[in-house]
């Protein structure tokens, strides 16, 4: 194969949480993973970091890279979401039953209530079940020459207190991923009688770790609302200072304007990212529906834009960012240096 970089690209991924919408950053890596560009000698991928949805997709093409390359974490990224969808096509039904949906793909008001009875522990335990089934060896996750950071949030049994924590090396298992998508709504997770929940409470996904690797590049695919009158650069921390309970809420804006806040404080990174679009007309249901059809246009959304962004984009890396700020001129002063 034909050398397409002008020296080696080591390059880190960085997947954003965000349920079902998981499925659009599947669409993104198969594109990547099936493209010449990233089957390139002068390109490897160094290191993964995820919360949720995210850690899920990192988990399964870490493995998958380390245990066979980009065929393999493609097959891995299939085999996982059509299990996914399999489970979900109980939804129909719920549509069928239900005059009040909202419309597709936003989920009916009758199914989020039943979502309510399902029994704590119900919804990671399955996710448990999965990822062990679809990752045999989590040794190849530990070990393997491509790392893997998941993050999630764990609670004190005393205080209930909630504190930021990082699995990466020999932390990892199907437990850490599975804490790491565990929303409140259906219940902690529970490892070795400590709590732990989504690590998107916190950050989504987590970047300190990743940023210490030894990497030219980072992509970051973004599965959550852009806001609207674009972005400040802000640490995640500081976005999440704000709050009166940090661990405890979902956000939206913090990943976007901890992207801005990267691009400013590490200019010598070669920034990218691609981004789902969220439309407007789906509400935070929407992230909780598992019917394959939807599954399926998100998948499509992702390869298309991928591709796209492939097109344009495939020779900056290793050479620059191809990162641009939404709406530049809202995104404030230069924060002063910090962490990154």
């Amino acid at each position: 194969m034909r050398h397409l970089f002008n020296r080696q690209t080591r390059l880190g991924l960085a997947l954003q949480g965000g349920g079902s919408y998981g499925a659009y950053t599947k669409g993104v890596l198969k594109a990547l993973f099936n493209s010449q560009t990233f089957r390139s000698p002068d390109l490897s991928i160094k290191a993964v970091t995820g919360a949720s949805a995210g850690a899920v997709n990192g988990a399964l093409i870490t493995y998958g890279l380390n245990d066979g390359g980009p065929d393999k974490a493609v097959s891995l990224l299939d085999s996982f979401w059509d299990d996914v969808g399999e489970k979900g096509r109980i939804n129909k039904v719920w549509y069928a039953m239900d005059p009040t949906a909202s419309g597709w793909p936003n989920l009916p008001h009758s199914m989020v209530m039943a979502s309510h009875f399902v029994p704590n522990g119900y919804v990671s335990g399955h996710l448990k079940r999965k990822l062990e089934e679809h990752i045999p060896d989590w040794d190849k996750v530990r070990n393997g020459p491509v790392k893997l950071f998941v993050n999630a949030v764990r609670e004190d049994a005393q205080t209930k207190e909630r504190h930021h924590i990082v699995f990466k090396n020999q932390s990892l298992s199907a437990d850490a991923v599975t804490a790491s998508g565990a929303l409140k709504e259906f219940g902690a997770h529970t490892i070795d009688g400590q709590k732990f929940y989504d690590g998107a409470y916190w950050r989504n996904p987590c970047l300190a770790d990743i940023m210490r690797e030894d990497i030219t590049d980072l992509l970051v695919i973004t599965i959550q609302q852009v806001p609207a009158d674009g972005v400040t650069p802000e640490h995640q921390d500081d976005a999440r200072a704000r709050h009166d309970k940090p661990g405890h809420d979902l956000l939206t804006e913090e990943l976007h304007n901890h992207i801005a806040y990267i691009h400013q404080q590490h200019p010598k990174l070669n920034l990218h990212v691609i981004s789902l679009k969220v439309d407007e007309k789906w509400d935070r249901t929407s992230r909780m529906n598992t019917d394959p059809q939807w599954l399926a246009e998100l998948e499509k959304m992702g390869y298309e834009d991928a591709q796209a962004w492939l097109t344009k984009n495939a020779r900056h890396l290793g050479r620059q960012s191809t990162y641009e700020a939404p709406d530049r001129e809202n995104t404030g002063s230069l924060p002063k240096p910090g962490y990154g």
